[in-house]
């Protein structure tokens, strides 16, 4: 086990991360494990949209390859499609009955947790007593079909 760190919590926010190969464990002294993410996730973006420090510690797993922005490099090509993304599912959000009465400042909190994640056909979404984010999670399925097996 490496258990070396990208970055831990409460660090200042300047850069962006592209993990290209291996794994990253992330924890939070509050929440305790949050999740791990794999190759082709992205972290520390939340850091630099909002300007607030890490809210968790990365923690590198296995030898892993990672493609590095710096802020500046980061608010000049990548910020503004994500701040796109964000909007775009407040609008998807906003029409949807389980949110329907949700204030514009809740649903921009839900826009900033969620991520968008395209499958390829036949890729496994989750499977059955997966540990998927400790449980904490909701998934919506924009175009396609989920199958249950």
């Amino acid at each position: 086990k490496i258990d070396k760190v990208a970055f831990r919590e409460g660090d200042p926010s300047d850069k962006f991360y592209i993990i290209l190969e291996g794994s990253i464990r992330l924890e939070s002294k509050d929440r305790g494990y949050i999740g791990t993410l794999y190759e082709g996730d992205v972290l520390g973006e939340l850091g630099l949209i909002h300007h607030h420090e890490r809210s968790a510690t990365a923690w590198i797993e296995d030898p892993v390859q990672l493609l590095v922005l710096k802020k500046k490099d980061y608010d000049k090509r990548i910020k503004p499609l994500h701040v796109y993304s964000e909007q775009a599912r407040v609008r998807e959000f906003s029409v949807l009955s389980a949110f329907s009465g949700w204030t514009e400042e809740k649903l921009n909190a839900l826009s900033i947790v969620t991520r968008d994640k395209r499958f390829s056909i036949g890729e496994t979404v989750c499977k059955e007593g997966e540990d998927t984010l400790s449980g904490h999670f909701m998934m919506t399925l924009r175009r396609g079909t989920l199958e249950k097996w």
